[in-house]
């Protein structure tokens, strides 16, 4: 293999170590077989253009002009034009990426393979691959070639999940070192032989020259490996959303695009902007809370989800933690239509055992272990499916009897910074309760007696000036401010109710939403995002409440005394979680989520389809991938088999002793140029076979006996005898096998399978 065999290798171990790493950025999914292809093709079409001699700007525009093709084919193959990208899907295409654009300020690592996740991933690898060929071989400026690579390394670190990351970076720097050292390896070949300082002494490589390039490789290395990252998070929040899960805040969303919730729950007041786009519709046996996900750590100002491997729903059972008692819970239907929700987590109602989905693609389903909260590996845009969840079925007087269940301790963990002064105030809010049931309602009244209100920005900046010289905020909300809106509310009940050792933690999602005439069917908007705590009871497991003051969030009627639930009843915004509040008086145990309807026949199969084609990207490659694959083994077995052929007809079509002697020089002569040295014009038999021998040490003596045979047959008055056919026949297979013996793998596989010598008559 020569020196630029070995450079362009080295490049392309590079690259695929960045390919490798994205990894660290992805879930499970099928982006790694089109982000592979993307390296391959995307250096593979830079290489051909320097080949065939076209110039740079012209290689970087049909490389291009590839990309586009390429991404049109796997995403947007029904709207090209015949396969080829026309401005209809172009425009799809460049909408999914910003949409991917969106929902990066909300995604954290491991990202949903999204289309458009994925075709941003394509593209920026087969920039690397196309930039490294171009940069490295045609401008010689290696460390321009490494700029796009180390770049994409730099964000991955910056976004991923960090998991390997010492052993990656290590990975990567010995890549990009060897590449550095292979490539300066065939730079300094091109130069010339160098001749030492001692006397005949001759040497390839000038070993000062290279200890130069070497350190000036490794300083700007560095500087690159240290300025790189201090750039990127100046590029916009969106690139470190991915690690960081900060976004949008609830229901934030315009111009009529998918808007995302933000998954986690902050105590420190936030400016709040909420839209009225409609977000879903869910028609479902009751109404309930429709939930997004439960967080359980807090660490004094934010909740967060314990990180954990999500589990697939396998053929749609969804592994969550059910109540011993199946007398204890509820069965409840629910069928989704997502229109405009952004984000990876789906909505349903807490806690999910079965998803059901068109075309199977419940597979795409996963769910935490722990929380069992719904997440789905592609776009939400048009989504439907249909879920079963058990719910709590619980009435006052089980309540006010019950007590905590046994859940991890971490679940009744308090900071150390507030916990004696919460401990206080809930052993004075529940004086005289005798049960953990009796308490949780005594908190859930005293904290609906504060004020709800959304703070403004003058509000919050008075709110940071007083919190730096002041107590904790959520003891001086629990004391003196008593206003806010649901963060603080459901984190206050939290944190009281783990004080006294009842296990909580707070969910984030939806209000049920505006129920239709029949009151089936639920219009959920940015405006019903809303969190709220949940706690363990022994026989019921999770039992929401809701402590926040606000108008559409009613009141539980379990939390209710019969009298206050009779009033509460008759309220048009209240009693919406009443277990009994439901529209077929069927036994709430026997709820099909099969049989939940309600949305419109034609308006849901339109839907569908859309979710179908919102997946059609992975079958397309698969389809490309087989295809490519058949005509790679077609290729594999054709090209040697062609050689083959074309030697046996040489011979075959020889009319004479002359003609054989020459088919047998020309099968040496095919044999020598597909390794590469091709026969000069100008260049005598003898000559080039010298050549040849000397190139590749096989023997000199059978090669000049073969090009004398030939010459002497080609100029000689009386035609060869057969013992000269015959011996001419013997050296070019002891010459075939002697050539094969001594050449490299790469060599080999050159001879077998390049193109070189096939245009040769």
């Amino acid at each position: 293999m020569g020196t630029e065999a070995r450079a362009r290798l080295s490049l392309g171990g590079l690259v695929v170590v960045i390919w490798f790493a994205f990894g660290q950025v992805f879930g499970e999914g099928p982006y790694a077989g089109p982000t592979l292809v993307a390296c391959l093709l995307g250096g593979a079409l830079a290489f051909a253009g320097g080949r065939l001699g076209l110039r740079p700007v012209t290689t970087f525009a049909l490389s291009t002009i590839g990309l586009l093709w390429y991404l049109v084919l796997i995403f947007q193959a029904g709207r090209s034009f015949y396969g080829l990208p026309d401005p209809d899907s172009l425009g799809a295409l460049g909408s999914a990426m910003a949409r991917a654009y969106r929902h990066a300020s909300v995604d954290y690592a491991p990202v949903p393979v999204r289309p458009g996740y994925v075709a941003l991933t394509i593209i920026g690898l087969w920039v690397t691959a196309a930039w490294a060929e171009v940069a490295t071989f045609r401008w010689r400026q290696p460390l321009l070639a490494a700029i796009p690579a180390i770049g994409l390394l730099c964000m991955i670190l910056v976004v991923g999940t960090g998991t390997g990351a010492t052993l990656l970076v290590m990975v990567f720097l010995a890549a990009l070192l060897t590449f550095w050292a292979l490539e300066s390896a065939d730079r300094l070949g091109t130069w010339g032989r160098w001749v030492g300082a001692r006397a005949n002494r001759t040497v390839t490589h000038a070993p000062s020259m290279f200890s130069r390039v070497a350190r000036r490789m490794a300083v700007s290395s560095i500087a690159a490996a240290i300025v790189v990252p201090l750039m990127l998070p100046s590029l916009g929040s969106g690139l470190v959303g991915w690690q960081t899960g900060l976004g949008g805040n609830a229901g934030a969303s315009e111009g009529g695009r998918a808007a995302t919730v933000d998954p986690l729950v902050r105590l420190a007041p936030t400016l709040v902007s909420q839209s009225d786009q409609t977000l879903f519709t869910v028609t479902a046996d009751r109404a309930a809370y429709w939930r997004l996900v439960s967080l359980t750590e807090f660490d004094g100002e934010t909740w967060r989800a314990r990180p954990a491997a999500r589990v697939a729903a396998e053929n749609g059972v969804i592994d969550s933690p059910q109540p011993e008692d199946p007398e204890a819970v509820e069965i409840v239907g629910q069928s989704y239509d997502l229109i405009g929700l952004g984000g990876s987590y789906i909505p349903a109602a807490s806690t999910p055992f079965a998803v059901e989905m068109e075309s199977n693609f419940e597979r795409n389903v996963s769910s935490h272990p722990e929380t069992a909260d719904l997440s789905y590996n592609g776009e939400l845009e048009n989504l439907t499916y249909t879920v079963q969840s058990s719910l709590p079925l619980i009435n006052y007087r089980q309540l006010r009897g019950a007590g905590p269940g046994a859940a991890d301790p971490s679940y009744i963990l308090v900071p150390e910074t507030v916990r004696a002064e919460v401990t206080a105030i809930a052993t004075e809010w529940t004086a005289g309760a005798k049960t953990a049931g009796q308490a949780l309602i005594a908190i859930q009244q005293r904290l609906r007696g504060f004020e709800y209100r959304l703070p403004t920005e003058a509000q919050i900046a008075e709110e940071a000036r007083a919190g730096a010289a002041s107590a904790p905020y959520l003891l001086r909300f629990l004391t003196e401010i008593k206003a806010g809106y649901c963060q603080q509310f459901s984190t206050a009940f939290a944190l009281l109710a783990r004080s006294l050792g009842i296990p909580a933690r707070v969910s984030v999602g939806f209000l049920p939403g505006t129920a239709d005439a029949l009151g089936q069917t639920y219009t959920v908007r940015g405006t019903d995002a809303h969190a709220w705590p949940e706690v363990y009871l022994e026989r019921w497991g999770w039992v929401p409440f809701e402590p926040t003051p606000r108008g559409e969030a009613g009141v539980p009627d379990y939390t209710l005394t019969p009298v206050q639930a009779a009033a509460n009843f008759q309220r048009p915004d209240a009693a919406i979680f009443d277990p009994s509040n439901r529209v077929d008086g069927s036994d709430p145990r026997l709820g099909d989520v099969g049989e939940a309807g309600g949305t419109s026949p034609d308006r849901r199969g339109e839907a569908r389809r859309r979710a179908v084609a919102s997946e059609r990207w992975a079958a397309a490659f698969e389809r490309i991938l087989v295809v490519s694959l058949v005509l790679g083994g077609l290729w594999f077995l054709a090209i040697p088999s062609l050689k083959m052929w074309r030697v046996r007809r040489r011979y075959a079509r020889a009319d004479g002793p002359r003609a054989l002697i020459a088919a047998a020089f020309g099968h040496f002569e095919a044999m020598a140029t597909a390794r590469g040295d091709r026969r000069s014009p100008a260049e005598s038999p003898s000559s080039y076979a010298a050549r040849i021998a000397a190139a590749t040490t096989i023997s000199r003596p059978r090669a000049l006996r073969l090009a004398h045979l030939h010459e002497a047959g080609e100029y000689s008055a009386e035609p060869p005898e057969s013992a000269t056919v015959r011996e001419a026949k013997a050296l070019v297979r002891d010459l075939r096998a002697e050539l094969w013996r001594r050449s490299s793998w790469w060599t080999r596989f050159g001879a077998l399978w390049s193109l070189k010598g096939l245009g040769d008559h």
